[in-house]
């Protein structure tokens, strides 16, 4: 149900999403519990954590983001799927909580609702291009071969291989996420 309700907001274009890291940068962690009043009222944290969490709330409803991105780039191997693909071969890479990376195919499915939603999707790799499509041709994957334009696998740097994507799409790097 956690899974279908990702994939259904993150496909929506005005879903807004909390930043851990934000949260951590004004309430850390480690000041967030009161023992006193899980024990006196149930509620677990302190009030000014409530107040920090709150404040992140409100500013995600009503503003809009300032910085919005066209496009993501990605790399391939232990990131889009568990597994070097050059080493283990394209039947032995894996993306399902069978092979405990399950991990791997949630970030397949954002990236398959981020392309659905129209944001660009590409992905680079230092590998052989042929090993590269064997994963994308089979049948299991997520994120289909479809969804991402271009895939650039070469021995090349990666850097080269992300500022020929962006000339392929025709727009700057700080409106790509990478």
């Amino acid at each position: 149900m956690v899974l279908n309700f990702a994939v259904e907001v993150s496909a929506n274009p005005k879903a807004r999403f909390l930043s851990r890291q934000s949260l951590d940068e004004i309430s850390p962690p480690e000041k967030r519990f009161d023992l006193r009043g899980a024990l006196d009222t149930g509620f677990p944290y302190r009030l000014s954590h409530a107040d920090h969490l709150a404040t992140l709330f409100v500013s995600a409803c009503y503003h809009q983001p300032h910085n919005t991105k066209k496009g993501i780039i990605t790399d391939l191997d232990d990131t889009l799927w568990f597994g070097i693909v050059g080493e283990v071969g394209a039947d032995a890479v894996s993306w399902s909580l069978n092979e405990n990376a399950q991990i791997h195919g949630l970030y397949q499915q954002f990236l398959s609702s981020l392309s659905s939603a129209g944001i660009l999707v590409a992905a680079v790799s230092k590998n052989s291009p042929g090993v590269v499509d064997e994963v994308f041709d089979r049948s299991d994957l997520v994120l289909k071969k479809s969804s991402v334009f271009p895939i650039m696998a070469s021995w090349n740097t990666k850097s080269q291989a992300i500022s020929s994507i962006l000339q392929l799409w025709n727009i700057s790097s700080d409106a790509v996420v990478f």
